[in-house]
């Protein structure tokens, strides 16, 4: 027990440790996955089947550190300098259309190149969007039945950051900030009625962009009957039941899915879920399922302790951007949704998500080291 004190510790001598543990425990899921799903689209893309678990691993390891010194940083500093924070992400998402320095990748505008590292601006704005929504709303608590003091504002800023993710484009991206928005909008006790209209003009703006893109509708066209195109539009989420089907209750095997030799787009990322059902088996999956709602669960239970309106609506977010992503992404791989590129939580392939993710969950437990009544 006093070795594991002495980590504890370390990550903040009063914190929530558990948290920790279970999302290095998806991480590490994670890396076993990215390293079977990834080896032969690995090898055909830079001729080395650890690519991409190499790349995981770099940022796992960014991730740890960077948490063990969050976890130390007291919240309040998130809440002071929320706005210039957001700021620096915002201007991280417009270079990311400034040529030379912006990535075109898959028909999408999303990443954005520095030397040798590659980031997507977006995964930080969504935790950024966060601190700032929050810092916003506990700032302007007087005034949130006001709409044009307390209302509009919030609700312009969150237009101008949908407006660049669309331009990328990014729909699954937008889907979770204005999700995040409206579940911390919501529990910070503003009207009913602005709620309602924030929502349907929400539902009219998401329908108009599926309206005007022939790509956006052709995927809801596909999730209303995917067997009408196997071989064309239809053909990501058929492979992805293929392999969920294959997979059964006790899997192939690790590292014996068919579906990764190419037959599954992404199958180190966006459909790695559909790889864990083919190689693990729905059994062992469901106990990974179970890890992220003990998890979410803890989190709630981090927030429901908290007195500061700020830490309240920061930890609800970041509830919200975890339990969000991960109920949609596995939502899509089985074909309830329509598919979104929505990554799973601390488990797909992606730096940026990791590290953002694990530098949210440090800003959380350090909340409950500061500000917890448990």
């Amino acid at each position: 027990m006093s070795r594991l004190n002495k980590y504890r510790n370390r990550l903040g001598r009063k914190g929530d440790f558990w948290i920790f543990i279970l999302a290095m425990g998806l991480a590490l899921i994670g890396l076993m996955m990215i390293l079977s799903s990834s080896v032969v689209i690995s090898y055909e893309r830079f001729n080395n089947n650890y690519y991409y678990v190499t790349q995981q691993i770099y940022w796992l390891f960014l991730a740890v550190i960077l948490f063990i010194v969050v976890s130390n940083l007291n919240y309040k500093f998130w809440q002071k300098n929320a706005f210039m924070i957001f700021m620096i992400s915002i201007v991280l998402l417009l270079l990311v259309y400034v040529k030379g320095l912006g990535v075109h990748l898959s028909g999408a505008q999303r990443w954005l190149q520095l030397g040798p590292i590659s980031i997507q601006p977006s995964e930080i704005v969504k935790l950024t969007f966060i601190i700032y929504i929050s810092a916003w709303l506990d700032s302007k608590s007087k005034l949130i039945h006001n709409f044009s003091e307390g209302i509009l504002p919030l609700a312009l800023t969150l237009l101008f950051v949908i407006f660049l993710i669309i331009k990328q484009p990014d729909m699954g991206t937008v889907l979770v900030i204005s999700v995040i928005a409206g579940i911390i909008f919501y529990i910070s006790e503003a009207s009913i009625k602005y709620i309602i209209s924030a929502l349907f003009i929400g539902f009219m703006i998401f329908f108009l962009l599926i309206k005007i893109s022939p790509y956006r509708m052709e995927r809801l066209i596909t999730y209303l009957n995917p067997e009408s195109d196997t071989l064309g539009s239809g053909y990501q989420i058929n492979q992805s039941l293929l392999a969920i089907g294959s997979g059964g209750l006790w899997g192939l095997g690790f590292g014996n899915s068919k579906q990764k030799y190419l037959y599954l787009p992404q199958p180190h990322s966006d459909a790695i879920f559909a790889i864990m059902v083919e190689e693990l088996g729905f059994v062992r999956v469901v106990g990974v399922l179970l890890l992220f709602l003990i998890l979410i669960l803890r989190l709630v239970k981090i927030c429901l302790t908290v007195d500061d309106p700020f830490a309240r609506f920061m930890i609800t977010g970041f509830t919200a951007w975890v339990a969000f992503q991960t109920l949609v992404n596995v939502a899509a791989i089985v074909g309830l949704v329509p598919l979104t590129g929505i990554p799973l939580p601390f488990i797909s392939a992606g730096g940026s998500s990791l590290v953002m993710l694990f530098v949210g969950l440090a800003i959380v437990n350090n909340i409950s080291k500061y500000n917890s009544r448990a």
